[in-house]
């Protein structure tokens, strides 16, 4: 960031299987100046979202890059959820504290450094691991805005990007970006588009996010999209 991206320029992360399903929005909508550091809520969960934040190119934003980078080569043996579990829990001089906490929280109100790392140590499955970001929210608090840290965390449905499952693979114009377009997990054949009622619409339950389609009418060809203006039916 310091060496290829002009200061005070902002940096978008995604992570792989993200995908933009409405073009007519901007990222620059989420921007908040007065803010260097932008996380959000996860829909199903106390969770927040480590598939993409939006952070300011400073010293602050640099930091915050580095130290969440360093820490895949501190993960535990237990089910840690890769990023999504680091981004809860750190190491700080050998002893575990939340990341978030440690970063948000003044160190005489973390009346329990260690419960949550230990938790995430002896995580066996993703009902355990929530436990532990349940368990580094409660630490945190209600608060979503940090302005002496010069971060945020957007409430849910906020943010710029969802769960494709959550609505079983549907999206409507406020929507963004999706998150959980892998193709080799997709359903190979779409069932038939049609109405359907609100209560048969949610899906909660992250352990069928497996079952999922492709969001737009058409498979991609992205060989085309590198020659010429290429129009995608949605």
């Amino acid at each position: 960031m310091e060496s290829e991206l002009g200061e005070d320029s902002w940096l978008l992360v995604l992570d792989g299987d993200i995908a933009v399903v409405s073009p007519n929005m901007l990222i620059e909508h989420y921007i908040d100046h007065n803010y260097e550091i932008t996380l959000f809520d996860r829909f199903f969960n106390y969770e927040v979202g480590a598939n993409s934040y939006l952070v300011k190119n400073t010293e602050r934003g640099r930091e915050f890059v580095q130290r969440f980078a360093d820490y895949e080569f501190k993960l535990p043996k237990s089910f840690h959820g890769t990023d999504n579990g680091a981004l809860h829990v750190r190491y700080f001089e050998s002893s575990p504290i939340p990341f978030l906490v440690e970063l948000l929280v003044p160190e005489n109100a973390r009346l329990v450094n260690g419960l949550c790392a230990k938790i995430w140590r002896q995580s066996e499955n993703y009902r355990s691991l929530y436990d532990m970001e349940v368990c580094s929210r409660l630490i945190i608090g209600d608060r979503t805005y940090f302005p002496d840290e010069k971060l945020r965390i957007l409430p849910k449905g906020k943010a710029w990007v969802r769960d494709l499952w959550l609505l079983k693979s549907r999206w409507s114009e406020d929507d963004f970006m999706l998150h959980a377009v892998k193709e080799k997990q997709l359903e190979k054949i779409r069932p038939e588009i049609k109405n359907v009622t609100d209560d048969k619409l949610y899906q909660w339950d992250p352990t069928q996010g497996n079952k999922r389609t492709f969001p737009l009418l058409q498979r991609l060809n992205v060989t085309k999209c590198e020659v010429a203006p290429r129009f995608f039916l949605f």
